[in-house]
């Protein structure tokens, strides 16, 4: 299934190790994530996250996604 906002995402951040967050935008080539515990997003290839829960939300996140 495709990648949304409000999805929760497992990827790599080098010096850290693997870290989860929730993707809070989404672009045509990046999604942006904010790991747990900081208030800081970064951007990330869809290639690069390991999705391991997703939104039960609204079928459409048009609204939600950033721009190009």
């Amino acid at each position: 299934k495709e990648l949304s906002v409000g999805d929760r995402v497992r990827l790599r951040i080098l010096g850290t190790g693997q870290v989860e967050g929730t993707i809070v935008a989404i672009t045509t080539q990046r999604l942006q994530i904010k790991p747990d515990g900081t208030t800081e997003t970064i951007l990330r290839a869809p290639k690069n996250v390991v999705l391991i829960g997703q939104d039960d939300g609204p079928a459409s996140t048009t609204a939600t996604r950033a721009g190009p």
